[in-house]
């Protein structure tokens, strides 16, 4: 008895295990008409209708909450309260275990089409099985007010013929759906696709067709395209369902776009300024941009186009859509800046030029153009040339340089003081009506001693200071310092024109705010009058300044006296003469200066020349020591109460301010210039006196 009972513990254990082990093997033996079978089931959107090719569903990332639903086979036709017994797995793991579910409630079965199961919610792509699938149903008519009972595993194990089992069941099939996504490196034809494929039943076949210009089987293939450019590139996807799988194929347009390009245009700052600009053009890549520029301090930028920049290099970055980046480097040059000094070499009127100009494009190949004498024409292609000027005075000297595409030219006025150059003060006079004279009055400048040549009508020559017995003609006369340097005055002799020592003397006093002129003849003729002519700093711009008419023929010396009240109170130096008129013929009387003591005056650190000018045109230049090139001076010209302005300017190379480049021709009369710089100021006052 106690073997009986040990043998059939064993029985029990083993067939314990059996069940346990062999579920599908119990259930199919125990379920052996299965006349009513679940043949495929379905995934379906929420309202029960199927998915589209066209939804717009991300594997692995959109929830979906739709339905579970089947389609059902088998032999009876006589059935009704179809009860389903079942579980849900998600992509290998159990979720949702003995769900019941009750189909045909008190109506027939329906085979063939699909029949909602249950409401479902998953992850789009996972892979959805319907396991353990146990269905019973009731057999004849359908009965009114019936239901599907609620089943328990006892039930389950007592029901043993009108029944269904399927251990291993069906995946949940959604619509096949090819999907795929690609990316390319920055500035690269190579594209990788990655393949997002949901739906259908796996396993996948796949077939690639880039643009007709290549194929690939794999799942996730590269493929080089020839150029940047937009492809039709399309996946066909083949599922495993059985008995007929299922195909289906996309296509999509691939945009390569072209790698990244900058292209920029800069423009030159002023020499020592900030008025640089950059403008930049960006294409490639993909839009929108973003930007970064980094500026020669370091500091940085966002924008696409900087300006107000000084000379340097300028870093670019630009970064597009994709995060792909691209840079260039831009450099801010100075503009071509022409300059020049110059000095006068041994005669003073031959002036040595010295190139200064600045700025530019590299590779700074100059080219020089010269005008020296105001008429268009170059006269000379040479960085550093010497040029003889005709004697003293102003000259406007322009320079031309070209850079590559760049034509710049500066024009300043250069002042030869005459009183470094020789010059001579003839006196004609005469003996008798057929015998001239002509005296040289003075030589000043240049280097002692003089040496004369004289050249004159008939063959005339000599090499005295003083030459007589001379008939009508004209006469040349050139002085040679002992320097070598020369200077040449004519003068057409008229013996019966010229009174015998018309001029006895003239004497010039100044008094306060007046000066007064007085001259004597030694003898004058019916019809003689005087002008009295001043000129300013030196005697070349001579002008009028008052007339008197001349006292009748005498034969007696004749005395004559003018007063000047119209000079400015602030001129110290100044030149007169008396201008004689007879008939048709005019005598100088010889030049007198006075030097005026301005009062208050005290030691100025700038001075101004030509000063008075005869044409607006001024140059300062700073005589205190402490200001070099490169450095801010601002100065504010005021005239009258009417004329105002403020300019700030900059210390050149050789120390000299060109007022009339800036502040243009001043007006006429006097001006006060303030002059501030570092922690200084001073007023100096300059005239216009044409």
């Amino acid at each position: 008895m106690e073997l009986f009972t040990k043998i059939r513990n064993h029985l029990l254990i083993a067939l314990l295990f059996i069940a346990t082990a062999f579920p599908y093997t119990l259930f199919a033996q125990k379920c052996p008409q299965a006349n009513i079978t679940a043949t495929n089931y379905e995934l379906r959107k929420q309202d029960g209708s199927p998915f589209l090719i066209t939804d717009n569903y991300v594997a692995g990332q959109t929830l979906v909450n739709g339905k579970i639903f089947v389609k059902l086979g088998g032999s009876t036709t006589s059935g009704y309260n179809l009860t389903m017994v079942y579980d849900i797995y998600v992509n290998g793991t159990p979720q949702i275990l003995r769900k019941q579910s009750c189909l045909f409630v008190a109506s027939p079965i329906v085979q063939g089409v699909f029949v909602e199961v249950t409401d479902f919610s998953w992850i789009w792509g996972n892979k959805i099985e319907i396991r353990n699938i146990f269905i019973t149903w009731d057999t004849g008519s359908p009965k009114a007010n019936t239901t599907c009972p609620i089943l328990t595993q006892t039930d389950i194990d007592g029901i043993n013929s009108q029944c269904y089992f399927s251990g291993t069941g069906f995946t949940a099939v959604t619509p096949l759906y090819p999907r795929f996504t690609y990316s390319s490196a920055c500035n690269s034809n190579v594209v990788s696709f990655t393949n997002n494929t949901s739906g259908g039943a796996t396993p996948y076949t796949y077939s690639w067709n880039f643009g007709g210009l290549g194929t690939s089987t794999l799942k996730d293939p590269s493929f080089t395209f020839p150029q940047p450019g937009n492809y039709t590139v399309s996946l066909t996807v083949t599922d495993s369902q059985t008995p007929t799988p299922t195909v289906t194929t996309v296509s999509s347009s691939v945009n390569i776009p072209a790698p990244i390009s900058i292209n920029g245009t800069t423009s030159s700052t002023q020499l020592n300024g900030s008025t640089g600009s950059i403008d930049v053009t960006v294409t490639g890549g993909t839009a929108p941009y973003t930007f970064l520029w980094t500026y020669p301090n370091g500091s940085t930028r966002t924008t696409e186009d900087i300006s107000s920049l000084p000379q340097g290099t300028y870093s670019f970055l630009v970064t597009d859509a994709l995060g792909c980046t691209q840079t260039a480097q831009f450099i801010i040059y100075d503009l071509l800046t022409p300059n020049f000094t110059y000095t006068p070499t041994l005669c003073n009127s031959r002036i040595q030029f010295t190139d200064t100009t600045l700025g530019g494009t590299p590779p700074l190949n100059y080219t020089y153009s010269w005008d020296f004498d105001d008429d268009g024409i170059s006269d000379s292609n040479l960085p550093n040339p010497i040029h003889e000027f005709a004697g003293s005075g102003n000259y406007p000297v322009k320079l031309t340089v070209t850079n590559g595409s760049s034509t710049v030219s500066v024009t300043r006025n250069i002042y030869i003081d005459p009183n470094l150059t020789i010059q001579v003060s003839i006196f004609p006079t005469k003996i008798n009506e057929s015998s001239g004279i002509i005296y040289v009055q003075s030589v000043t400048g240049g280097t002692p001693p003089y040496s004369y040549y004289w050249t004159g009508p008939n063959g005339f020559t000599s090499t005295n200071r003083d030459i007589f017995n001379l008939a009508d003609g004209l006469y040349r006369l050139t002085v040679t310092d002992a320097n070598g340097c020369t200077q040449t005055v004519e003068y057409v002799m008229d013996v019966a024109s010229v009174l015998q020592l018309d001029w006895k003397s003239i004497d010039i006093k100044e008094s306060g705010t007046k000066v007064s002129i007085q001259w004597e003849m030694n003898a004058e003729k019916e019809g003689s009058y005087y002008e009295i002519e001043r000129s300013f700093k030196d005697v070349l711009g001579f002008s009028k300044i008052g007339e008197m008419p001349g006292k009748g023929t005498s034969q007696s010396p004749i005395s004559y006296s003018f007063i000047d009240e119209t000079f400015p109170v602030f001129e110290q130096l100044m030149y007169y003469r008396i201008v004689h008129h007879y008939a048709e013929t005019s005598t100088y009387s010889p030049v007198k200066m006075v030097q005026r003591e301005v009062e208050g005056r005290t030691e100025s650190k700038w001075v101004a020349f030509p000063n008075p000018s005869r044409d607006g045109r001024i140059q300062l230049k700073y005589l205190g020591g402490n200001l070099s090139f490169g450095e801010q001076v601002q100065i504010q010209a005021i005239n009258g109460g009417n004329y105002l302005k403020t300019i700030d300017l900059v210390i050149g190379t050789d120390g000299v301010l060109w007022l009339d480049q800036t502040l243009g021709s001043l007006p006429s009369g006097l001006t006060l210039l303030r002059i501030q710089w570092k922690d200084h100021s001073e007023t100096i006052k300059v005239i216009r006196s044409d």
